[in-house]
């Protein structure tokens, strides 16, 4: 009779090797699935599609403003006696190529929060004279903010420029 051998011990581990391969990989793919699912803002581009068939136009009227020369000077100021901590002002001085001030423009600006979708909202700047537009705003919130200018005379001239500022908290 022939005596019978018995198999090594140390093949047992190759399949935890496997096994635990795999459970790394359902892991790291457990919490890339939940940091893409849960740090989403929201934010994406609206039209994007006829914003695209529109690039031409864009550019068109980039360059028309740029032969206009006006020039835009974007300050936000905090009021002294403010009762909120982010009630400003938002300011804005308009110039033509000359150094000339700008009267009788309508001015709209866009307060946009750039890494947050919800707070974005529009408001009304008033001609205070000498090329000095303003208007008072609460900021929601504190940190980054984006105000888009759109500026246009009674002629059909538009003016466009964007200024990133900074809201203490």
């Amino acid at each position: 009779m022939t005596a019978m051998s018995v198999p090594e011990r140390k093949s047992l581990w190759i399949p935890w090797i496997f096994i635990g391969g795999m459970l790394i990989v359902v892991i790291v793919n457990g919490v890339m699935i939940t940091l893409a699912l849960t740090t989403w803002t929201g934010l994406e581009t609206k039209d994007y599609y006829l914003k695209g068939i529109a690039y031409n136009e864009n550019l068109e009227g980039a360059r028309r403003q740029k032969v206009l020369g006006w020039q835009a000077h974007v300050s936000l100021v905090s009021p002294a006696d403010a009762a909120e901590t982010h009630a400003h002002e938002v300011r804005v001085r308009y110039a033509n190529a000359d150094g000339n001030p700008l009267s009788r423009l309508s001015v709209r600006a866009y307060l946009v929060r750039p890494v947050h979708e919800g707070f974005d909202r529009e408001i009304v700047l008033e001609d205070r004279g000498g090329g000095l537009y303003a208007a008072p705003t609460t900021f929601s919130l504190p940190g980054q903010w984006d105000i888009r200018l759109v500026a246009q005379d009674a002629q059909g001239n538009i003016h466009q420029m964007v200024k990133r500022v900074i809201v203490p908290e």
